[in-house]
């Protein structure tokens, strides 16, 4: 993730600093998705979807099920970011990026409870194991390969679910995410699912923004009261 100079303490933002710092980071690219899923919850809350294109899905789907698949690929939107790279990895940098996840994440779970709330049947907790569990999914994936496939693992888990039989296991493909309720243990399951995936998307660790300085330069720089010589790296678009 490639973030202003205000993360690495040389430019100061106008504004509150949350905010401020939220700007420098992809958030703006999630809005879209997340409207979208407000839509989707108040209006079809209580919906079902019972085929797709020539498959018959039996029993349906519930709509609140499917809505945490939009907001997974949102907060891995947040991945993407503004032109200007980064010059140093350094605490402000994991700061921001776990600020802007964590934001869209609370937004989600705030899109995931109204629309348990509106609905009639009691799809809390199952919405809520679909977000943990994909979210993490989708975050890992935008991080290692770009936000660009981001989406894909998300619409590969409920098309690859789509081809197998509706069975009472809660580890089967189907139990774990058509299945309109959710155990402890899917949850607990669906939880680290997500805290693993959130941790590679904060460390990033193939972002091409970073330069990584080898500390023995930037050491004996310091040493010598000298910046370290630094490369130039040219402005480019937000990479996919």
């Amino acid at each position: 993730m490639h973030l202003p100079a205000l993360l690495t303490g040389t430019v100061h933002g106008r504004g509150p600093l949350p905010w401020t710092v939220l700007r420098a980071t992809g958030i703006r690219n999630t809005y879209p998705l997340v409207v979208l899923a407000v839509a989707v919850s108040v209006l079809f809350h209580d919906g079902v979807i019972d085929q797709v294109g020539p498959l018959t899905l039996t029993p349906a789907l519930r709509v609140m099920v499917v809505v945490p698949a939009i907001l997974a690929v949102a907060c891995a939107l947040g991945h993407d970011t503004v032109t200007t790279p980064v010059l140093a990895r350094n605490g402000r940098v994991l700061a921001a990026r776990a600020l802007s996840y964590g934001t869209v994440l609370v937004l989600s779970a705030a899109v995931v409870v109204l629309g348990a709330v509106l609905a009639q049947a009691d799809v809390l907790a199952a919405s809520v194991r679909n977000l943990l569990w994909l979210t993490g999914v989708a975050l890992a994936t935008a991080a290692l390969f770009g936000i660009a496939y981001s989406w894909f693992p998300v619409v590969l888990a409920f098309t690859g679910t789509m081809l197998t039989q509706p069975d009472d296991s809660d580890w089967s493909a189907y139990g774990f995410l058509f299945r309109d309720v959710a155990t402890p243990a899917q949850l607990v399951v669906a939880g680290v699912i997500a805290l693993a995936g959130l941790a590679v998307a904060v460390h990033d660790p193939r972002s091409p923004g970073y330069l990584r300085l080898a500390g023995r330069r930037a050491g004996g720089a310091a040493h010598r009261g000298t910046a370290p010589d630094v490369p130039h790296l040219p402005v480019t678009g937000s990479r996919s």
